[in-house]
């Protein structure tokens, strides 16, 4: 089935929607560069059910320390497109009911970040058991 995309439109948020930055108004006249003074952008995203989800679990030091959970549909390009759900408070009790409800689903993944003696160590698995 080929996919279905929808045009967002919104207000620029680098101008707020004004189209030009006063602050800059002695390089090309403080248009906007991010949307090219119109004070909108506009976005394709896929609309066909395409949702990515994430699931981001911290450690510090090896010990559970918070973990993120977010649901967002794909733009044209595989990108992230709009952010339908984020969560960034989940208990370790949550994030593993989440986990183990999102088994099999193959647009699911999961990191998990380790923060020891200040460096990070990130890994990213299709599937995973705690």
């Amino acid at each position: 089935m080929p996919a279905t995309f929808e045009t967002l439109v919104h207000e620029c948020d680098r101008c707020n929607g004004k189209g030009i930055l006063p602050h800059y108004s002695h390089i090309s006249g403080g248009v906007c560069f991010a949307c090219k003074g119109s004070g909108k952008l506009s976005q394709q995203v896929r609309v066909d059910g395409t949702v990515k989800i994430s699931l981001e679990v911290f450690k510090r030091d090896g010990e559970f320390d918070y973990a993120s959970h977010r649901q967002t549909i794909l733009t044209d390009d595989k990108m992230w497109g709009k952010c339908l759900l984020a969560d960034d408070s989940l208990s370790v009790e949550d994030a593993r009911n989440l986990w183990a409800d999102l088994k099999g689903n193959a647009n699911a993944h999961l990191s998990v970040t380790n923060i020891c003696g200040g460096k990070e160590d990130t890994k990213v698995y299709q599937s995973w058991h705690w």
